[in-house]
């Protein structure tokens, strides 16, 4: 049995159990899912820790910050290094090079555990994955499943103990439903009068709301330290110089989107299907496809992956597609593979937003507003298009309330269709009529000074509920976006007020 402390209604679970946490977003559910790992670990047990969202100095403080006195191995595949500036592997540490990539995640997991595991017969091995929403932004959702399916069946043979979060609404009703089908218990979480509440399903814990001891209170209030990236203490992201320049958040998302690498075939030789395969998988990374013929003979049925007149990789069509079946394959994401050249050099760090369904976008940008919940300092901008869609939404207006009292300062836009009264103290509400405002829906954080807090989503509604754009953590563009909208529709000292139009 694998002890649960008092985070549960029920003490232990048995070893071979994976856990499901689904709930809104910053109700707690990651810092229990934190809890639950650490509750009864011993200086024998085995923890790995999968980080999508944040870098892994601070994931692995905040999990050592819930031990209680206990020194287990941790180890942390980041799968967000890219975006955090960190990609050296060491001992305890794996890095994948983005979410999508759910076959090298699973290999990092069974490459930790086995490595930081050695030599200890009597541990346990626990796995937490923070988070599947944001694995689920990044790679297909099917592939998400399996990846689920096969951690779970991974954990039953080591009898092992497993904890993957979720933001509700996440998935549909049909694709959650598979994802729960697959764990042996599903913790669902919500904020009740006296912090946080959890419901079990699947386990012998009861039907009924219960709370529980969790604290709610953002990462920056907790004592846990921070990693040591040094803040420079300015009001907007930091970072290295873009070549950037624009005059409206639609030339911003042509320029990025002009940026983007393209997969050229050169003188085709393999069949039809092995060029629509590669060119399924790469639309949906936003990736344009072309085919041409080289008048010179070689190279010869070859997909060369380049950004404008520079190659990035090239590799044999036929290689490329067979590593885009295996990738797409319903088999193993633990088994160690190494793809094609191209598929390695996918390294974006900015992710394409064209004809996304919105709740692609909110998971987008709720990925960037518990960044700033966690950091809990600096200055977050978001534009909800009209006013109405953030004050009478009791969700949108839930998180970033939590945002401010974490110690953010907060500053929403949006046409004025509805007249807000003040709002909370670090929130300040900027009425505005223009057609940028109206037509735009971002949400950028500069970090607190630190490049390794920034994000920045920014589409355009070019038709009913149909957006394009993009989101990033690239600190540079957010730097630009924060600079633009600071001086273009201000961002005021005073808040907790209306700004004057």
């Amino acid at each position: 049995m694998v002890r649960t402390g008092d985070r549960l209604p029920i003490d232990s679970v048995p070893g071979g159990t994976t856990l499901l946490c689904v709930g809104p977003p910053m109700a707690g559910k990651r810092r229990l899912a934190l809890r639950l790992l650490a509750d009864g670990a011993t200086d024998d047990d085995t923890t790995v820790l999968v980080s999508t969202d944040s870098s892994t100095a601070a994931l692995r403080a905040e999990y050592e910050s819930a031990l209680d006195g206990a020194s287990p191995a941790v180890g942390i595949v980041d799968s967000a290094g890219d975006a955090y500036g960190e990609a050296t592997d060491n001992e305890w540490t794996r890095h994948v090079s983005m979410p999508a990539e759910l076959g090298n995640v699973g290999s990092a997991v069974l490459d930790l555990l086995d490595t930081l595991g050695e030599g200890r017969d009597a541990s346990v091995d626990r796995i937490g994955v923070l988070s599947l929403t944001t694995l689920a932004l990044n790679a297909d959702v099917d592939q998400t499943i399996r990846f689920v399916h096969s951690l779970s069946r991974l954990v039953e043979e080591r009898s092992g103990f497993a904890v993957l979060t979720a933001h509700e609404n996440s998935f549909s009703k049909t694709d959650l439903g598979q994802v729960e089908a697959l764990v042996d218990g599903v913790v669902y979480t919500r904020e009740g009068t006296d912090g946080l509440e959890v419901r079990i399903e699947g386990l012998d814990g009861g039907q009924e709301w219960s709370s529980v001891p969790i604290s709610t209170a953002p990462r920056s209030e907790l004592g846990v330290p921070q990693p040591a990236t040094p803040a420079s203490g300015t009001s907007e992201p930091t970072g290295a110089t873009t070549d950037l320049a624009f005059d409206s958040l639609a030339e911003l998302i042509a320029q990025v989107d002009g940026d983007r690498p393209t997969l050229t075939v050169c003188n085709r030789e393999s069949p039809d299907d092995r060029l629509e395969t590669v060119r399924a998988f790469f639309e949906d990374l936003d990736i344009d496809v072309r085919e041409t013929e080289l008048a010179a003979e070689n190279p010869r049925d070859v997909a060369l992956l380049h950004r404008g007149p520079v190659q990035m990789a090239s590799s044999p069509l036929s290689q490329l597609a067979s590593g885009v079946e295996t990738a797409n394959a319903d088999d193993d994401p633990f088994a160690t593979r190494r793809g094609p050249d191209v598929l390695e050099a996918l390294h974006e760090r900015v992710f394409g937003a064209r004809g996304v369904e919105k709740q692609f976008l909110i998971d987008a940008s709720t990925a960037i507003e518990m960044t700033a919940w966690q950091t809990g300092g600096g200055q977050l901008l978001a534009g909800f298009q009209h006013l109405s869609r953030y004050w009478e939404s009791q969700r949108s207006r839930r998180v970033m309330h939590r945002i401010a009292d974490a110690g953010v300062d907060v500053h929403i836009y949006g046409v004025p269709d509805v007249v807000p009264t003040v709002d909370r103290p670090n929130v300040t509400i900027h009425p505005d009529s223009s057609t940028e405002i109206e037509e735009s829906w971002f949400v950028t954080y500069d970090g607190d000074g630190r490049t390794d807090r920034t994000g920045t989503l920014v589409v355009r509604e070019t038709d009913p509920e149909v957006y394009e754009g993009f989101w990033t953590y690239e600190p540079s563009i957010s730097r630009d976006v924060f600079r633009y909208l600071r001086d273009t529709y201000g961002v005021l000292e005073e808040t907790g007020q209306q700004a004057p139009s």
